[in-house]
């Protein structure tokens, strides 16, 4: 069946695209920025039943009998820069693969024991080498 003009022009302006009925699969694979696959690599899928999966030893992740339709994609791991994305997930399947920058240094996983104290910044430095006397 054609599409007429005024359905064509709507189809072309709207910010997003329809999305059609069924369920979808997004199978993921996240590296390193070598392609070596990360273990343990927490992703979430927002508002998706089972909104949570971890990565195998392949760097392999799944999320199964998604309803169709735009979700954000969260991927993070200690000592990784974060990645967030939106995924459109049409009826049928989906792969992905994500590659996670490493971190200077993952501030965000500090952890120090003790007592927090507000409005304090700790500097770490590496120690200096120890210089022999003669």
């Amino acid at each position: 069946m054609p599409i007429d003009e005024k359905t064509w022009n709507a189809i072309m302006v709207s910010e997003k695209p329809p999305i059609p009925p069924g369920n979808a699969t997004l199978l993921g694979l996240v590296t390193d920025e070598k392609a070596n696959p990360l273990q343990g690599v927490f992703s979430t899928l927002a508002n998706a039943g089972k909104d949570t999966a971890t990565t195998n030893s392949e760097g392999k992740f799944e999320f199964r009998n998604i309803a169709t339709g735009v979700y954000t994609l969260t991927c993070k791991k200690q000592g990784y820069k974060t990645d967030v994305r939106d995924i459109f997930l049409e009826s049928g399947g989906k792969n992905i693969t994500i590659i996670l920058e490493k971190e200077a240094f993952p501030w965000q996983w500090l952890a120090i024991a003790g007592a927090a104290i507000a409005g304090v910044i700790l500097l770490i430095r590496k120690p200096k080498k120890a210089v022999k006397k003669k």
